[in-house]
């Protein structure tokens, strides 16, 4: 478990290495990751990053399907669930089973904006990822 010490330093996402943040006003604190989006309490934190330890190459192939439930993707897109949204875009040669936050990450930003602005009711990718976001949390 993490002590009040730990929450003042740094803690990587155990998904993508990068930073965690810890979310203000939860009742039990809950642990975000503003790069890929994956959200722990502190035990499920501490077990993920322990399991980690053991499996090096562990990772959640699903994230952005979860992240993008399909409820989310027919409220603000023009599709009916994430896989579709990844179908339509030419700017991913991979199947939807290789499709990484990290494959989104290095894509020019004016092109998966362009996409995005044509078929979601956002401007940018990073408001979309934002709001799914914030969908996520309050499932």
């Amino acid at each position: 478990m993490f002590t009040n010490e730990d929450l003042q330093t740094q803690i990587l996402c155990p998904d993508c290495k990068k930073p965690m943040y810890a979310l203000k006003g939860a009742d039990h604190p809950i642990f975000i990751c503003s790069y890929c989006g994956a959200s722990y309490d502190k035990q499920t934190l501490d077990k993920k990053m322990k399991q980690n330890q053991n499996e090096p190459n562990g990772k959640d192939h699903n994230l952005l399907r979860n992240l993008f439930s399909p409820q989310f993707m027919r409220k603000y897109t023009n599709f009916k669930n994430f896989s579709e949204f990844i179908k339509q875009c030419d700017l991913f040669n991979d199947s939807i089973e290789n499709i990484s936050k990290d494959a989104i990450a290095t894509l020019p930003d004016r092109k998966i904006n362009r996409y995005v602005k044509k078929h979601t009711r956002f401007s940018t990718w990073n408001q979309m990822f934002e709001k799914a976001v914030e969908w996520y949390l309050k499932m």
